[in-house]
């Protein structure tokens, strides 16, 4: 059972973190927070990876997952979400409340780091709990 975003980040951070071309990856857990898989979603190249927004959903509703979370490396080391990183992560949040999905949040991981986009930047993109965000 994952309770903190300390926990998903870490996790997403050590199956993403040492690849070296960014890779984008699909958690999705049940009503309990209790992992039902994280699936590869997109490989690419060094500073990017292109993946259909659909495909994900179609993931998540094909698993049955009440909430997931969306992770992405980046090999340059440095978990500072980019600006197409911020939109991204407005379209994950509408894309998954569409389908009627819970969003926990999209994270940016490196081999050490991670990094969840809507604590960073201070928006209320996650459907989760201030609580889920403090240091375990």
């Amino acid at each position: 059972v994952y309770r903190s975003a300390e926990e998903i980040g870490q996790m997403f951070s050590d199956i993403l973190g040492m690849n070296t071309e960014e890779t984008v990856a699909l958690g999705m857990f049940d009503r309990s927070m209790r992992l039902i898989d994280v699936v590869p979603c997109a490989r690419g190249s060094v500073n990017t990876a292109s993946f259909a927004l659909r495909t994900l959903v179609e993931t998540a509703v094909a698993h049955k997952a009440a909430s997931v979370a969306v992770a992405h490396n980046h090999p340059s080391g440095s978990p500072i979400p980019s600006t197409a990183d911020v939109a991204l992560t407005v379209d994950l949040c509408r894309a998954f409340h569409a389908v009627k999905i819970s969003f926990i949040d999209h994270f940016v991981v490196t081999s050490s780091e991670w990094s969840p986009i809507t604590r960073q930047k201070h928006e209320a993109y996650s459907d989760m709990t201030d609580s889920f965000y403090e240091k375990q």
